[in-house]
């Protein structure tokens, strides 16, 4: 696994600590355009991803929804936080 894939996967079990349920499917629709991010259906949260974006991009999306969140009560590794908090390329 490599550091991109390490940290996405990072970032989506964060989001499932958080009760947030992460969906990567293709978002391409001809009428709307359709960008990633964070939405409520039923209740239930969810982050939308487009499946099709790169990794860097999909990192982009997870760390800007995550960080809407209270994170101070959560273990979150030190690399990972420092992402989170300081808009850190993690590239």
């Amino acid at each position: 696994m490599d550091n991109k894939d390490s940290i996405l996967q990072s970032l989506i079990e964060l989001a499932e600590k958080l009760s947030v349920k992460v969906i990567f499917k293709n978002l391409q629709d001809e009428e709307f355009i359709i960008h990633g991010g964070m939405c409520s259906v039923k209740g239930e949260t969810l982050i939308l991803i487009d499946s099709r974006s790169s990794f860097e991009e999909q990192i982009k999306i997870l760390c800007r929804e995550l960080k809407k969140f209270t994170l101070d009560n959560i273990f979150i590794s030190p690399i990972l936080r420092e992402i989170l908090e300081d808009n850190h390329e993690p590239f």
